[in-house]
């Protein structure tokens, strides 16, 4: 289940995903990086989504606005 949200998330271009073994603390960093430089562009992708649990694109954003 969380594989295929996670894969749904990737291909509208709102998520990354990265193998375990691939994960370090500096890719990580990384990625949290461009998500943050890349803010507005994926705030304005979830709110165009229209998802079966319009919740969870809020809490997203939610989530992300307390990041930044």
């Amino acid at each position: 289940e969380q594989t295929k949200n996670a894969e749904y998330a990737q291909s509208l271009g709102v998520a990354r995903i990265i193998p375990q073994e691939q994960l370090t603390p500096k890719k990580l960093e990384m990625e949290i990086e461009k998500l943050v430089q890349n803010y507005s562009s994926i705030t304005k992708k979830i709110n165009n989504i229209v998802s079966p649990d319009i919740d969870a694109s809020k809490k997203m954003v939610d989530l992300l606005e307390k990041e930044i």
